[in-house]
């Protein structure tokens, strides 16, 4: 019998240390990355995204190992999930096999004995190591951090958000923030203390945050956010944020390597999420188990629009809108307010609903919240504050953006924030600043939702008790009148303006 060479079987035995049992070569770790997802349905028309389509994609990557990572927004922020309150995530995340999640605001949209509830569901790891209860103590459910072994490498994973509170819903009393920069740089530590090669830091906060965050905390190799929405790659020398998009319309695809003892490598690329990909059927099935029991409830036609309704995020949250004009209209009219005011986070399926049959699921999908109108006085000088509150981060897509009815803005985008509204006009005369006007928004904004400032403060004339669902509100407004036509009508001018 042939005898192996020494080298060679040397070169063979090395090989072999390099590889784990699922062909994964000891010193890769791979990483499947998604953020933002309030749709497990598909979207724009069934061709893009869907957890179907993206259990196929994990299936193929199934052969490297890879942990699977989640950048935050899952239980709210949907007409699907305020009818499961985030139950149909919860459960199709543990289908996918998710590993370690981070929290983001819609996690905290509904009751936290509902958000608490889902965390326990969870077959995997919340990290919420900044958003915790009032005495400090954990919120129930979660994690800070954690240290894992891939093929022998230690892996530390962080999860901290950005302060959002401001933003939040039902759960926002119960839950403080903690400073995330101090956090992480106490953690990181911790981990690398513990033998961690490797600190990944799964975040929920905007991409200037992430690039401090980096700054302030150089353990931290890879940034894994979430927050803004869409596609962010961003290098910082060796160091990496990346945002994967939102609603499955793509997935990350990450390596890490570690081809020094004190060097990682990170290469890292973007999958489309597209009608190439052929949904897994399980999963398929599974999605369909929840939205067609809530499409049979909310698939009745109610009226018409003769203009296509524009709900898109880069206008409900930079530029006026018809379908947000024709919704602050109905808030005035109902109320009998002299002026109303919605925040354009509050609109919410971001796209364009074509001219034709309107359905309940047509509204429900862009006010999916369950806020009640309320109403309350404000002086003119206060108005002016509101509003500018609205233009502060122009020309960024920002939720607190205001829509209006009974009143036209004039503003300047050259101007700094807090002194960009010029004019407020009602009836085209200048609004008096000692005068006391009604207005009528969401319970949301006037709870201090959004960062709108003074409103919390104030008492409401027609409170949460009495005011209507602004979705109910809005459906008997089109029922009545079985034809819509809003349009745009130069209620918000902002000079200067880039944006088109």
């Amino acid at each position: 019998m042939k005898k192996t060479n020494p080298i060679t079987l040397l070169l063979i035995i090395h090989f072999v240390f390099l590889l784990n049992c699922n062909g994964r070569v000891a010193n890769e770790i791979h990483i499947l990355h998604f953020n933002d997802v309030v749709n497990i349905e598909s979207t724009q028309g069934g061709k893009i995204g869907g957890a179907a389509r993206a259990a196929a994609v994990i299936k193929q990557y199934k052969g490297k190992d890879p942990l699977i990572l989640f950048s935050g927004d899952a239980f709210g922020g949907a007409a699907l999930s305020n009818y499961y309150k985030g139950a149909q995530v919860v459960d199709v995340f543990n289908r996918l096999g998710v590993d370690y999640a981070v929290c983001g605001n819609h996690e905290f949209d509904f009751e936290m004995t509902d958000t608490v509830a889902r965390f326990k569901k969870s077959q995997f790891t919340w990290l919420c190591a900044n958003m915790l209860l009032h005495d400090l103590r954990p919120i129930e459910g979660t994690s800070q951090s954690a240290l894992i072994d891939r093929g022998g490498i230690k892996v530390g994973l962080i999860g901290v958000a950005g302060d959002w509170l401001e933003s939040v819903g039902s759960s926002s009393k119960k839950i403080r923030y903690v400073d995330h920069i101090s956090t992480a740089q106490r953690l990181a530590q911790d981990l690398k203390t513990q033998g961690a090669k490797v600190i990944i830091a799964l975040t929920h906060m905007r991409l200037a945050d992430d690039e401090m965050l980096l700054k302030k905390v150089p353990e931290i190799n890879l940034i894994l956010g979430g927050h803004d929405h869409e596609f962010i790659e961003k290098k910082l020398g060796d160091q990496l944020i990346w945002k994967t998009g939102m609603n499955w319309q793509s997935m990350g695809i990450i390596t890490l390597t570690i081809d020094a003892p004190n060097h990682v490598g990170i290469t890292a690329r973007n999958i489309p999420i597209d009608e190439t990909w052929t949904p897994d059927p399980t999963m398929a099935g599974v999605v369909a188990s929840y939205t067609q029991k809530f499409d049979q409830s909310l698939s009745t036609i109610i009226g018409t629009t003769t203009e296509p309704l524009d709900t898109l995020r880069t206008t409900v949250r930079r530029k006026e809108s018809n379908f947000g004009n024709y919704v602050t209209d109905v808030f005035r009219k109902v109320t009998n307010a002299d002026i109303s005011i919605i925040n354009g986070g509050g609109i919410r399926s971001g796209i364009v609903i074509p001219k034709g049959p309107l359905t309940l699921k047509d509204i429900y999908d862009e006010l999916p919240f369950d806020n009640r109108i309320v109403t309350l006085a404000v002086t003119g000088e206060e108005l002016y504050q509101i509003i500018e509150h609205g233009f502060k981060m122009y020309p960024e897509q920002y939720g607190a953006f205001p829509h209006v009815s009974g009143i036209r803005i004039i503003a300047n985008a050259t101007k700094p924030a807090g002194q960009r509204v010029e004019t407020i006009l009602i009836n085209n005369t200048p609004v008096i600043k000692e005068k006391q006007y009604t207005l009528a928004t969401n319970n949301f904004i006037a709870k201090g939702g959004d960062g709108y400032p003074f409103l919390s403060t104030k008492p409401l004339i027609l409170d949460e008790n009495a005011g209507p669902l602004d979705f109910k509100a809005v459906t008997d407004d089109i029922i009545a009148k079985k034809v819509i036509s809003p349009k745009i009508e130069g209620r918000i001018v902002i000079k200067g303006s880039q944006v088109e």
